[in-house]
């Protein structure tokens, strides 16, 4: 299977693209930074939150807050008419996360590449792996951690 490495067009294709989102709406950087943390709470970095259908990720209302669906599609689309085929969705998801931080004034990061799209996506795990509105502080923190963010991740990722 060939790699993004091997299309470096599609990398500056997601960062391009997601300066122009954010450009139109600042928001946006949040969105796909908190779309890509809720993809990866439950199955991993999979891409599995872009899966509908009844049973899915997608569907579960853990997922409510969970925006930015169209931001990450544009995203997609522009990165297939550079390179079709060839890039997971679920590295597009984690490099377009990391250039929504940069776009915004944030941190950069080394994006390790050649995530595999899950086939599958799963409710219940979102239910029970996702932290939810009604959990107190310490709650929080077991959730995160256990899930390898420490508390100020915690925080950042929380909003």
């Amino acid at each position: 299977m060939r790699t993004l490495r091997a299309y470096p067009n599609a990398l500056s294709t997601i960062q391009t693209s997601i300066n122009v989102a954010v450009s139109r709406n600042g928001r946006n950087a949040a969105l796909v930074i908190r779309f890509h943390f809720h993809d990866c709470f439950v199955q991993g970095c999979d891409a599995s939150l872009l899966l509908g259908g009844a049973g899915s990720e997608k569907e579960s209302p853990a997922n409510d807050g969970a925006l930015g669906y169209d931001v990450i599609g544009d995203v997609k689309a522009a990165v297939e008419s550079v390179c079709p085929g060839v890039v997971s969705c679920a590295d597009i998801l984690a490099v377009a996360a990391r250039d929504a931080s940069v776009a915004v004034g944030g941190p950069s990061w080394t994006v390790s590449l050649g995530r595999r799209d899950s086939p599958d996506s799963n409710t219940a795990e979102a239910a029970t792996d996702l932290p939810r509105g009604d959990m107190n502080l310490g709650e929080l923190i077991s959730n995160f951690a256990n899930k390898g963010p420490n508390t100020r991740e915690m925080v950042v990722l929380s909003g």
